[in-house]
């Protein structure tokens, strides 16, 4: 059971890794509407990962990562995430 937890705990990893693409000021006005993980390989501690992000035009708040690991190019998860905006009252 440990170690189920364990994994669940470093997949989010990767949602953390995206994360830091993000401006503040972004991450302040809006939310998250959904996110989509596609876990296609595993990485290992100490690993040097590359992450591709590309903008969905004209669809919103929404942007699509790529996680490579660096040594041999191979992609190890898909994330999408749908932003929206916070609205005051």
């Amino acid at each position: 059971m440990e170690l189920m937890q364990f994994e669940k705990q470093y997949n989010v990893k990767y949602l953390t890794w995206v994360s830091d693409f993000y401006d503040p000021d972004l991450i302040m006005k809006n939310f998250f509407r959904s996110v989509e993980i596609n876990y296609l390989a595993e990485s290992q501690f100490n690993e040097e990962i590359v992450i591709k992000t590309s903008e969905e035009k004209n669809n919103g708040l929404i942007f699509n990562h790529s996680v490579f690991r660096s040594s041999d190019g191979r992609e190890l998860c898909r994330i999408r995430i749908e932003w929206s905006r916070i609205i005051k009252s």
